[in-house]
């Protein structure tokens, strides 16, 4: 109402204000656009973090593989490194094919060992083939046989044994023969044949090679092979010790044949050599030196 004419008072009209459509048109598709943008740049964040944890991890998979490779590697050569240490190689020689000695037998004359050459189950016996007479090789195979057993301890000794065959029997009468080896090793066996046969067949057993012949002037001449054979509880023949194969290499080689190592593979060995009845000129050819 009007204070003074009493009469009401006329409404205001409001008037609605209205914002050109192109402002707003402009305005919606800005903010379409910059929602877009905002979208891009999230979906291009999250393929491009994603991308750098793919390379990452196909980084890290390369790597550790790298890493493992190495390893293996190191492992591998440490491997062969430790078996090549581990194959030195022995004094003695090998051949092959290895030869089987189990049913050669040659009477014995002396000594516990029987007619046999293949000694008890985890033993050796060391064969050697040779002749009382003879001036330089035999006195001084046995004497190094001597010594390269003594080097072992006392329950290895116990696992050896010693066979000395005769190849030249006309001379080497039981008693002699016996004698003779007692006086290097007391407890050797010592073996003697007169069937000429049955030596030829047991020496090319053994891969031994000897001659016993009659100089012009009547004297006996025998030559024979100088090697020792080592033969296992098999009845092989794992080793051979060439002539001068001194008492400490033996006694090396008897040490990791009793401990169940073997030689890797088989050498061929040199062949057999002959050793005649020439003069001696060592010391140490005295039984018992």
């Amino acid at each position: 109402m009007h204070p003074t004419t009493g009469t009401p008072r006329p409404t205001p009209t409001r008037v609605p204000t209205t914002r050109p459509a192109g402002r707003t048109l402009a305005r919606t598709v800005l903010v379409r656009a910059l929602s877009r943008t905002v979208l891009v740049r999230a979906l291009s964040r999250t393929v491009l973090v994603r991308a750098l944890s793919r390379t990452v991890l196909v980084r890290a998979l390369f790597l550790g593989t790298v890493i493992l490779a190495a390893a293996s590697s190191g492992a591998v050569l440490a491997a062969c490194s430790s078996d090549t240490d581990a194959a030195e190689p022995f004094s003695g020689y090998t051949r092959s094919p290895a030869a089987d000695v189990s049913s050669v037998s040659i009477p014995a004359v002396g000594g516990g060992g029987g007619d046999s050459f293949v000694p008890v189950p985890g033993s050796l016996r060391l064969v050697f083939f040779g002749f009382t007479s003879c001036p330089d090789v035999c006195p001084t195979t046995l004497s190094d046989l001597r010594r390269g057993i003594a080097g072992l301890d006392a329950g290895d000794r116990e696992r050896v044994g010693v066979d000395v065959v005769t190849v030249d029997p006309a001379r080497d009468l039981p008693e002699v023969l016996d004698a003779y080896v007692r006086g290097f090793l007391p407890d050797a066996t010592t073996h003697r044949t007169d069937d000429p046969d049955l030596l030829r067949r047991s020496a090319d057993a053994f891969g031994v090679d000897y001659s016993v012949r009659t100089r012009p002037d009547g004297a006996p001449e025998v030559s024979h092979s100088g090697d020792v054979l080592v033969v296992d509880d098999t009845g092989t023949v794992v080793l051979a010790w060439p002539r001068g194969t001194g008492s400490s290499r033996i006694t090396g080689d008897l040490e990791r044949l009793l401990q169940g190592e073997r030689p890797v593979s088989a050498t061929g060995g040199p062949p057999p050599e002959r050793t005649g009845s020439g003069e001696s000129d060592h010391a140490d050819h005295r039984p018992g030196a």
